[in-house]
Formats: structure tokens, C-alpha cells, sequence
């Protein structure tokens, strides 16, 4: 994921349950997600649900992201975060 993001390349990520892509990915990306009772768990190896979150992610999500970025012509534009609008250091 973020070697091609430094490369300026789309890509497509599948996210599960560990974390969710708001979280760490790139606006660029077809970013599939699962949201199921326990994510984010935020572990790495030990699941106590046999993943249910990568099983829900099927072979057609997959390879329908694939085609869309294949799809997506327009140059890979920089990501861009919002700010809280209270702060002063972030305006």
C-alpha cells in the first residue's frame, strides 16, 4: 500500500478487520473494507472469530476494485486530511 502510494500507483487494498482505511489509507486506493462487531481488534495474528472480517471480503469485491482502478484514468492526486477548525496551529 504505501509503496505504491510513493510511487504515485493506485492500488487495491483489502483492509479486514485489524484497522479500518480512514485510519491509515489512501484516498487513491480502492480501499475494501468489513465492518463486523469486533473491528477494529487491532491484532495481528490471533483471531477469536476464525477472521470473519477477511471472509466477508469475496473474490468479486476484489476483482470489481481491480477493474475500477483499471478504469480510473485520471492522474493520482495527493491526499489531503481536514483539520479540526478550533485549533489555531491548524488553520
Amino acid at each position: 500500500m504505501h509503496l505504491a502510494r510513493a510511487v504515485d500507483c493506485r492500488a487495491v487494498i483489502m483492509y479486514g478487520g485489524r484497522e479500518h482505511s480512514w485510519q491509515s489509507g489512501y484516498s487513491c486506493n480502492e480501499n475494501l473494507n468489513t465492518y463486523v462487531d469486533c473491528a477494529p481488534c487491532w491484532k495481528w495474528n490471533d483471531c477469536d472469530y476464525e477472521r470473519k472480517c477477511m471472509q466477508t471480503i469475496t473474490v468479486e469485491m476484489v476483482v470489481e476494485a481491480v477493474e475500477r482502478i483499471l478504469a480510473d484514468t485520471r492522474a493520482v492526486a495527493a491526499d489531503t486530511i481536514t483539520l479540526c477548525g478550533s485549533c489555531v496551529n491548524h488553520k
